[in-house]
Parts: C-alpha cells; structure tokens; sequence
C-alpha cells in the first residue's frame, strides 16, 4: 500500500497539487483506501450472501452512528480492515438465528448502552467537551431515526431489522470495549 501512496504523492508533488504537510496526504490516503476496501469488500460479501440490501443498511446505518458514537478503534489499517469484515461476516452468521423478538431486544438493550454513554473518545481521538455534548445530541436522534426503522421494519421485512439490531449491539459492545480501557487507563494514571 506504501508503494501506491508515494507514487500518487509523487504525481501530486510533480504537478504542484501539495500545499500542506505531506503527512496529511499521507493519512487521508491510507484512510480512504482502508475504507473504501472495507466498505467495497461487505458490498461483495453481502451480495454473495444473497443480502445486498442488508448489506446497504447494515454499511449506511454502522458508519453513521459510528461516526458519533466512538469507541474501539484498531490500531493499524490492516486489523480495522479484517476485524470490520470479520464482524460483518460474523453478524451475517448471527442473524440467521436471529428471530425478529430477539432483534427488538437487542436493539433496545443495546441503544440504552448507547445512550448513556456515547460517545466514547480514545486516547488518539479526543472529544472537547463542545463536540462530545454535540454528538450526544446527534447520536440520541439517530437512535429514535433506527428505532422507528426497526419498529416497521420488524413487520415488513424481519431481515432487515435483524441486521439493523446487530449493527447496533455491535457499535455497543465497541462502545463497551474503549469504555473500559479507557477505565483502566484512568486507573492506571492514578498509579
């Protein structure tokens, strides 16, 4: 991936199109190709699973909340790219067994999680006190948005509200994850 980044930071060198540090570049590249790769590769998974649509929902509706909620972050592209795909995979497994009772159940047990304690910094991203109230606001919203989905979608399409139950139980338990080391960490400063 290295190899690709530098040529394109070359041809952009060579055509002037730098004007900052070229370390942002260098960011926002390794970050759009790990998304991307991410995104693409559960866009042919659930196509091959036959669940195209679940697909589209469980990507629109996870990087929505995910991107107010926080929480557990990988520390390198490659382990966020394989855990996103694994989970996703492993979601798909789950839901197969999951009736749409224990969708709902999920659901509202794991948007309590959500919103009491979102969103969740890590030591590498920082919340201000401005933008943690902001995203508090923004994540609430968003749970009421998905819980009228899963209300109708639990009578019409029961796939669908499976997959939205688990992208939530899974932005949860992430949620719980850095919660948690970020405990430890405090506890371990106070050392």
């Amino acid at each position: 991936m290295d190899v690709i980044i530098n040529r394109i930071i070359n041809v952009w060198k060579r055509y002037g199109l730098l004007k900052d540090d070229e370390d942002i570049y260098i960011f926002g590249i390794k970050l759009f190709i790990s998304e991307s790769a991410s995104f693409l590769t559960v866009c042919i998974l659930s196509v091959t699973f036959n669940r195209g649509l679940n697909g589209i929902l469980y990507l629109a509706s996870f990087a929505t909340l995910r991107k107010y909620c926080g929480g557990y972050h990988a520390k390198t592209y490659i382990s966020c790219y394989m855990s996103f795909v694994l989970i996703y995979m492993l979601s798909e497994v789950i839901s197969r067994f999951i009736v749409p009772s224990t969708a709902i159940c999920l659901f509202i047990f794991s948007s309590v999680i959500i919103f009491l304690i979102a969103p969740v910094d890590t030591k590498q991203k920082r919340i201000s006190y401005n933008h943690r109230r902001k995203a508090k606001e923004i994540v609430r919203m968003e749970l009421i948005v998905l819980f009228i989905f899963e209300i109708l979608l639990a009578d019409f399409q029961a796939s669908l509200s499976v997959t939205l139950s688990m992208v939530l139980t899974i932005n949860a338990i992430l949620l719980l994850i850095q919660y948690i080391l970020n405990l430890e960490d405090k506890k371990n400063e106070k050392i």
